[in-house]
């Protein structure tokens, strides 16, 4: 399967959020595979979760991006991030 994956590699959510933005922009709706937003680095994991939930995108979320749950708390393990992110995704928990 294919996909684009759209990695954000900032830690300041504004520019994350323009940069992402700027970058969908080019994409346009030229490819009929999926799209996944994601933050790379804490503090943005969270907030891209949200705006890709929010923007009708996909997204992932894993150790390898940051390892705290969005109150600060560190996430027991990487099914905790999937379940929060599920969660956010959902709109029933903040990003």
């Amino acid at each position: 399967m294919h996909r684009i994956l759209i990695e954000i590699d900032l830690t300041d959510f504004d520019s994350a959020r323009i940069e992402s933005e700027a970058i969908l922009s080019l994409i346009g709706d030229r490819f009929s595979v999926p799209v996944l937003l994601h933050g790379e680095q804490e503090p943005i994991v969270w907030p891209m979760v949200a705006l890709a939930a929010h923007s009708g995108y996909e997204t992932r979320i894993g150790f390898e991006d940051g390892f705290h749950l969005p109150d600060g708390t560190i996430a027991p393990d990487n099914a905790a991030l999937v379940a929060t992110a599920r969660a956010v995704v959902a709109g029933k928990a903040r990003g």
